[in-house]
């Protein structure tokens, strides 16, 4: 009798056992680019430390792109230049018609294959906009993180114009990245949290490079009416 007792029992645990709902776990996946240098957009000097954040990211990634065999995409002009890119942001200021109290918009971010058409190279440039001209939704977050995740597992660094902040400032962003642009180089999600790893272009003058930063992607495309995603990809 307690033989039979004592496995019904047995048997009642294992069927409740197999019951309870365990949490699910989401593994986190983090894909990060080497060799994305993070250039210091105020080591370019008065007035253009003011209006270079656009072609400091730019200049971010051609050196990338320099590294993984496209050479000649710049030629440092000295050793210090070689570890700023002064040179470099300052051309493609030009190029990206770049300007004091404007500073680049995200149209003319693309002009930056004509750098790359100097240097003897054909590649092709394309903007993924949050928004329409109207101002509608063209882009949900969804659809923008997976354009996001797409350049960077392809092995594309690319650029994030993050436009002027609403007043109040909402919580979460960062005070220096309003009206500015950055340079993206990897990202982690784990199920909970959308995460990008960002050269940020700013540092003191006199530091060699700019800091690199991890920033939240879901506050930024929530309370930021104007995100743009700037991308550069080489066409032979």
């Amino acid at each position: 009798m307690l033989k039979k007792v004592f496995k019904a029992l047995c048997i009642f645990i294992m069927v409740n056992l197999l019951l309870i709902q365990v949490p699910t776990a989401f593994a986190a996946t983090s894909v990060v680019l080497s060799g994305v240098p993070s250039y210091n957009q105020n080591n370019t000097g008065y007035p253009y430390y003011y209006y270079t954040c656009g072609p400091t990211a730019g200049a971010n990634i051609l050196s990338y792109w320099d590294s993984m065999g496209y050479i000649r995409l710049w030629t440092p002009t000295s050793r210090k230049d070689s570890k700023t890119g002064v040179s470099l942001i300052k051309d493609l200021a030009v190029h990206m018609e770049s300007k004091s109290g404007e500073g680049t918009l995200p149209a003319n971010f693309s002009k930056i294959i004509f750098h790359t058409y100097d240097c003897g190279y054909s590649f092709g440039s394309y903007l993924y906009e949050k928004r329409n001209s109207d101002g509608s939704i063209n882009l949900t977050e969804d659809q923008m993180w997976g354009d996001i995740k797409t350049e960077i597992n392809e092995g594309r660094p690319c650029a994030l114009y993050i436009g002027k902040y609403p007043t109040p400032v909402p919580s979460g962003l960062n005070s220096n990245y309003n009206f500015h642009w950055v340079t993206i180089y990897g990202y982690t999600e784990d199920g909970t949290q959308r995460k990008l790893n960002i050269c940020t272009g700013l540092n003191p003058i006199g530091t060699e490079s700019g800091s690199r930063d991890e920033i939240v992607f879901s506050t930024y495309y929530t309370n930021v009416p104007d995100l743009d995603v700037a991308c550069l990809k080489p066409m032979r």
